[in-house]
């Protein structure tokens, strides 16, 4: 029986196939790594440059009207972190990033608030000026002052105030009220802290008329689609409800809800509900808080009064105030 002998020594041939085998693999792994270490370098790049450009969001978003019932573009104040630069921003659906960047605002404006027109955003500043931005692109189209004591002279034959009195001092028009513009046709109407109703252009910020008040109001109404407030009687005898000719100023309906319980004598609140209905023709007013709570429906063409009823405020839930109570028009 004839044994064999096995050799421990490969053969040239094997040794020659397995190292190239194994530079082939190291090659491989090598691009692999060359690759990704690539990859790697150029995303932190990109990351960083898109970082380096990003705002930081500072207030609520304002949507714009959707198309086709696609998600709509927004309108937000974002600021730069490293200058803390202030900006109106609009965010397109579309592409998903920044369409336009308003001129900067003062360091503190991320209180700004925003009112969105037809094709004009307008913008109330803490410094007290409004500004009016184009939506297309975001360029200024006019800004005023509404603290200039010059913006409004102290007595102007064709626009009287609504008080009788002759000598009438100029008054500080203030800062707009919260919820206190409308853009209405030609016209952004504004309402101020200091009691003064102002309409300025759309096209250039020339003020069109101004009202001065006979007490400060805390809002500006649409009432058919027309300005209105809640002012007091010169005579202190209670509040109406004025709405203007957005046009020329002038006074086209007055309105004065009254209810008497006892010997309570309701009226108007400065913040009673006041519930437009333009497809109706009519409006409601819901007021009372000593005694008696009032509803009343008055027709806004005849300005008289359709109908009214009320409950004793004991008696109920009437709310004896509305700050945390809105009504709903079913």
């Amino acid at each position: 029986m004839r044994k064999v002998k096995l050799s421990s020594t490969p053969s040239t041939g094997c040794v020659a196939s397995c190292l190239a085998r194994l530079v082939v693999i190291l090659i491989v792994i090598g691009l692999i790594a060359l690759g990704v270490t690539s990859l790697i370098l150029t995303r932190r790049e990109v990351i960083t440059l898109d970082l380096s450009s990003r705002r930081v969001a500072t207030g609520p978003a304002i949507p714009l009207p959707a198309v086709d019932d696609q998600l709509p573009d927004l309108l937000i104040v974002t600021h730069n972190p490293d200058d803390s630069d202030y900006s109106l921003t609009y965010l397109s659906r579309e592409d998903h990033d920044s369409r336009w960047d308003s001129p900067s605002f003062d360091s503190e404006s991320d209180q700004t608030r925003i009112t969105l027109g037809t094709e004009i955003v307008y913008l109330v500043l803490p410094n007290d000026r409004l500004a009016a931005l184009e939506l297309k692109d975001g360029d200024q189209r006019w800004d005023v002052n509404l603290t200039n004591t010059d913006l409004i002279p102290e007595k102007d034959e064709d626009r009287q105030p609504l008080t009788d009195d002759e000598a009438l001092p100029l008054r500080e028009t203030g800062s707009v009220c919260q919820d206190c513009l409308y853009e209405v046709g030609d016209s952004v109407i504004v309402l101020t802290t200091g009691g003064a109703l102002l309409s300025f252009s759309t096209e250039n910020g020339d003020l069109v008329w101004y009202q001065w008040l006979n007490n400060p109001a805390e809002r500006l109404l649409l009432i058919d689609s027309l300005p209105a407030v809640i002012d007091g009687n010169s005579d202190d005898s209670g509040s109406v409800v004025l709405v203007f000719d957005p046009a020329t100023g002038q006074t086209v309906r007055r309105f004065e809800p009254t209810c008497t319980a006892k010997n309570w004598h309701e009226t108007l609140g400065p913040m009673s509900p006041v519930i437009s209905d333009p497809s109706g023709g009519a409006v409601y007013f819901l007021f009372g808080f000593a005694s008696r709570g009032c509803a009343q429906r008055w027709d806004t063409l005849s300005g008289e009064p359709v109908w009214q009823t009320g409950t004793h405020i004991e008696e109920s839930i009437w709310p004896r105030t509305w700050l945390n109570n809105t009504p709903l028009l079913a």
